[in-house]
């Protein structure tokens, strides 16, 4: 159990709620903002499970039982935005007479 009670998710149990919810590794690599390797690293013990990425995934299972899809359409949303402001991605550098956009 987790600080407040809960079942703790260790990498075989994410492994088996992200298969449950019917997403690849890429997929939920996509959703939770890391790369596809980082979820492997959870699910195959290599690396530690983040309380925020194991919330979330009790969130996305809490939503697909409910079949309330809010939560999935805001990670999709945000992921959407960061892929955008890394394409979109800004280069500056300081002047004499401060920060300018580089060429």
């Amino acid at each position: 159990m987790d600080i407040i009670g809960r079942p703790v998710i260790d990498g075989k149990a994410f492994r088996f709620l992200r298969v449950e919810l019917g997403l690849s590794q890429v997929d939920l690599a996509g959703l939770f903002g890391v790369a596809e390797s980082t979820v492997r690293n959870w699910e195959n013990g290599r690396g530690k499970l983040p309380d925020p990425a194991a919330n979330l995934m009790r969130g996305l299972y809490s939503e697909s039982v409910d079949e309330n899809i809010k939560l999935t359409e805001i990670l999709e949303r945000i992921s959407q935005l960061n892929r955008e402001i890394h394409r979109h991605e800004m280069k500056v550098e300081e002047t004499g007479e401060g920060w300018k956009l580089a060429a």
